[in-house]
């Protein structure tokens, strides 16, 4: 879960979702379409409800539904570096326009998007920056009971500072660009569901100096990763499926700086549980099994370890949404002597529609990083908050603060540091 909000083309001024967002999107309307057994679109959560009244229009273009939008912001940030001491503040101007095309086919599907963040601080230039991002996603509806749906993107971004997995502390953010194609598959067979998934991502990170001068070389993080997964659902009843899930993964690292190792590796996730609808008051997942994986360096330690992941939505009432969510996984490494930390992870987001148009958001996160073969444990805490104000169909004012805490222990421990960021945004769109 993340404390980053942005603006739903399809639902006003309400709410997030970035690509992977829109993907899953796609992927829940063409399955939930069906009424089958495996159907939990029965509850909709505050960011999700249409809005008729301030819901953007859009430019009717044939098929297609254009939504143009740009979001303009001042804010301010009490730790631009992350530091553990002497920290500096800055006030930061922002502006994002974004452009997406939505197909209104009564069957297949097919959104185009584009969209650019540029930050422009008040005193730390070096802290200036520009991100871009497209992504095409798809629907073939095969048969009303299967569907075949894939996406492919491009993002040019700039990672954060005190990002999880890093270490060095470069002169300007590091930037890096990342490739990804995805391509999936749904099948029912009356009380059995059969789902398939085929991901490539390629990332390729920019080289950068220290703060005197010396190059840093991040040719190490450059990596293909490709990840193949199957799914199996049983339906027990309309409300309750159990199911089994196997994902590989394989990653191929293109070249190493000097003192980092291969970082190749491959691995193996283990789910089994259940999905459940109870009433029309709480959907969720919960599953558990094992998560592996192997480096091929022969030198970094295997992860060998119990995995989790769990979903759950909480719908007290219509205007209220409760949701937490909690996973396992294996990420890699910005640090150049080891090639991968395991996080355990959770995630609490209440969304409440105080008034029709004015919508609050709360989230809570936490994460334990634990770092292979190195003596390095993060703990990061994430708190923040956004409420938006819905003018009318074509402007709303949202105002965020977050804050994120890290605690870092171990001999190789990194800095222990808190910052502070608030917000202000106006949002246009037609």
């Amino acid at each position: 879960m993340t404390n980053r909000f942005d603006v739903r083309s399809r639902s006003g001024l309400l709410a997030a979702a970035g690509a992977v967002g829109l993907i899953a999107g796609l992927s829940a309307t063409s399955t939930a379409s069906a009424q089958s057994a495996f159907d939990r679109s029965r509850n909709v959560g505050v960011l999700d409800r249409p809005h008729p009244e301030y819901d953007a229009i859009g430019i009717r273009t044939g098929s297609f539904l254009v939504y143009p939008k740009v979001e303009l912001g001042v804010g301010y940030n009490d730790n631009v570096y992350a530091a553990e001491d002497d920290a500096l503040d800055d006030v930061i101007y922002a502006i994002s326009p974004s452009v997406s095309a939505e197909s209104t086919w009564s069957r297949h599907s097919l959104a185009l998007s584009a969209a650019a963040k540029i930050q422009r601080y008040a005193d730390v230039g070096t802290e200036d920056s520009e991100e871009y991002r497209i992504l095409a996603t798809g629907r073939l509806d095969v048969r009303r009971d299967a569907n075949i749906s894939g996406s492919v993107g491009y993002v040019s971004a700039v990672e954060a500072r005190g990002s999880s997995g890093t270490t060095i502390l470069t002169r300007t953010p590091i930037e890096y660009d990342t490739f990804n194609a995805t391509v999936a598959a749904v099948k029912d067979f009356n009380r059995v569901r059969l789902s398939g998934r085929l991901g490539f991502t390629d990332v390729d990170y920019d080289d950068n100096v220290s703060f005197t001068g010396a190059p840093v070389d991040f040719d190490f993080r450059d990596n293909e990763t490709s990840v193949a997964s199957v799914r199996v659902d049983y339906a027990v009843s309309p409300a309750t499926a159990l199911f089994g899930e196997v994902a590989l993964t394989s990653a191929d690292y293109s070249s190493s700086a000097s003192g980092a190792s291969n970082r190749d590796s491959d691995g193996v996730r283990l789910l089994g549980g259940v999905n459940f609808e109870l009433t029309n008051l709480i959907t969720g997942e919960l599953s558990a099994g094992y998560i592996t994986r192997t480096f091929d360096n022969g030198v970094t330690g295997d992860v060998d370890q119990f995995a989790y992941r769990a979903s759950l939505n909480y719908y007290p009432t219509q205007l209220l949404t409760v949701g937490l969510k909690g996973e396992t996984t294996i990420n890699d490494s910005g640090v150049l002597i080891t090639p991968a930390y395991v996080a355990d992870s959770v995630g609490l987001q209440v969304d409440y529609e105080v008034l029709r148009n004015l919508i609050v958001t709360g989230v809570a996160d936490y994460s334990r990083d634990d770092y292979q073969d190195i003596d390095r444990t993060d703990d990061r805490y994430g708190i923040g908050a956004t409420a938006t104000y819905l003018l009318n169909r074509r402007a709303g004012i949202s105002l965020t603060y977050s804050q994120l805490t890290q605690d870092s222990s171990g001999a190789a421990r990194n800095v222990d540091y808190t910052e502070r960021s608030l917000m202000l945004a106006l949002v246009l769109q037609l």
